[in-house]
């Protein structure tokens, strides 16, 4: 798992979700490249209206990190779904 959205509780709301990932995630503007309170770096996935869409675990090194956001970027709708997702959409999990 690369990214992790917030809970959803409506099927329709998390529908909306995987599309705005599939339309923001090729675009590195919309990625905030942070470190957290105990120096692991990480990175938040955001709308253009600077809504966070996801939230990535925790990676050792920036480099991790960076190769994250690349994984993000190259995935593929179906890729969501198969036996190792590159997004979890929490709550309904919007299957296809």
């Amino acid at each position: 798992m690369i990214l992790t959205s917030e809970g959803y509780i409506a099927k329709s709301s998390c529908k909306n979700g995987i599309e705005s990932v599939r339309k923001n995630a090729p675009l590195d503007e919309r990625y905030e490249r942070k470190t957290s309170t105990n120096g692991k770096d990480y990175f938040v996935l955001k709308a253009a209206n600077g809504e966070v869409i996801g939230t990535s675990h925790l990676y050792e090194s920036a480099q991790g990190r960076d190769t994250g956001i690349v994984s993000v970027k190259k995935m593929h709708l179906g890729r969501i779904w198969r036996s190792k997702p590159v997004v979890e959409f929490k709550k309904y999990g919007c299957k296809n």
